[in-house]
Protein backbone atom coordinates (compact mmCIF):
# COMPACT_ATOMS: atom_id res chain seq x y z
CA UNK A 1 0.00 0.00 0.00
CA UNK A 2 2.83 2.36 0.57
CA UNK A 3 3.71 1.91 -3.51
CA UNK A 4 0.12 3.81 -4.19
CA UNK A 5 0.71 6.41 -1.61
CA UNK A 6 4.45 7.10 -3.63
CA UNK A 7 3.09 7.09 -6.86
CA UNK A 8 0.12 9.28 -6.10
CA UNK A 9 1.05 12.93 -6.66
CA UNK A 10 -0.45 15.32 -4.00
CA UNK A 11 -3.35 17.47 -5.43
CA UNK A 12 -2.78 20.76 -6.67
CA UNK A 13 -4.77 23.69 -8.25
CA UNK A 14 -2.74 25.71 -10.23
CA UNK A 15 -5.65 28.88 -9.77
CA UNK A 16 -8.95 29.03 -8.46
CA UNK A 17 -11.55 31.95 -8.53
CA UNK A 18 -14.01 33.07 -5.83
CA UNK A 19 -16.40 36.11 -6.50
CA UNK A 20 -17.21 37.56 -3.75
CA UNK A 21 -19.76 40.11 -5.31
CA UNK A 22 -21.62 39.51 -8.76
CA UNK A 23 -22.91 43.00 -8.77
CA UNK A 24 -20.82 46.25 -9.23
CA UNK A 25 -22.28 50.29 -9.19
CA UNK A 26 -20.91 51.15 -12.56
CA UNK A 27 -22.21 50.58 -16.16
CA UNK A 28 -19.18 49.98 -18.10
CA UNK A 29 -19.45 49.33 -21.49
CA UNK A 30 -18.84 45.59 -22.92
CA UNK A 31 -19.09 44.54 -19.27
CA UNK A 32 -18.88 40.35 -20.21
CA UNK A 33 -20.02 39.52 -16.42
CA UNK A 34 -23.38 41.92 -16.99
CA UNK A 35 -22.47 42.91 -13.59
CA UNK A 36 -24.51 45.76 -13.84
CA UNK A 37 -27.72 43.95 -13.88
CA UNK A 38 -26.88 41.53 -11.36
CA UNK A 39 -28.56 41.43 -8.15
CA UNK A 40 -26.95 41.76 -5.21
CA UNK A 41 -25.82 38.38 -3.39
CA UNK A 42 -22.91 37.90 -1.58
CA UNK A 43 -21.45 34.41 -0.53
CA UNK A 44 -21.84 33.63 2.77
CA UNK A 45 -18.25 33.44 4.82
CA UNK A 46 -19.14 30.76 7.57
CA UNK A 47 -20.34 28.63 4.35
CA UNK A 48 -17.19 29.72 2.51
CA UNK A 49 -14.66 29.36 5.82
CA UNK A 50 -15.37 25.74 5.75
CA UNK A 51 -14.95 25.02 1.99
CA UNK A 52 -12.17 26.99 1.99
CA UNK A 53 -10.68 25.18 4.89
CA UNK A 54 -11.63 21.41 3.28
CA UNK A 55 -9.98 22.78 0.11
CA UNK A 56 -6.69 23.51 1.95
CA UNK A 57 -7.00 20.31 3.78
CA UNK A 58 -7.53 18.09 0.14
CA UNK A 59 -4.73 19.90 -1.44
CA UNK A 60 -2.17 20.00 1.27
CA UNK A 61 -2.41 23.83 1.04
CA UNK A 62 -1.12 23.69 -2.72
CA UNK A 63 -2.75 26.40 -4.65
CA UNK A 64 -1.35 28.41 -6.90
CA UNK A 65 -2.98 31.48 -7.09
CA UNK A 66 -6.30 32.81 -5.27
CA UNK A 67 -8.12 35.35 -6.97
CA UNK A 68 -10.82 37.03 -4.95
CA UNK A 69 -12.97 38.62 -7.83
CA UNK A 70 -16.14 39.60 -9.38
CA UNK A 71 -18.47 42.08 -9.59
CA UNK A 72 -17.33 45.07 -7.55
CA UNK A 73 -15.87 43.35 -4.23
CA UNK A 74 -15.99 45.91 -2.01
CA UNK A 75 -19.69 46.11 -2.23
CA UNK A 76 -19.46 42.84 -0.12
CA UNK A 77 -19.38 43.74 3.31
CA UNK A 78 -17.53 40.69 4.70
CA UNK A 79 -14.58 41.95 1.67
CA UNK A 80 -12.15 42.59 4.43
CA UNK A 81 -13.26 39.07 6.28
CA UNK A 82 -12.40 37.14 3.16
CA UNK A 83 -8.88 38.52 2.48
CA UNK A 84 -8.14 37.60 6.19
CA UNK A 85 -9.43 34.42 6.53
CA UNK A 86 -6.97 33.77 3.24
CA UNK A 87 -3.97 34.69 5.04
CA UNK A 88 -4.64 32.70 8.21
CA UNK A 89 -5.39 29.59 6.30
CA UNK A 90 -2.93 30.00 3.69
CA UNK A 91 0.07 31.54 5.44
Amino acid sequence: MHYVEKLTPPAYLTKIDIHLADSCNLNCFGCSHFSQIAQSKFPDIQAYERDIKALSAVTQGFIGKIQLMGGEQPLNPNCKDFFALHTQIFS
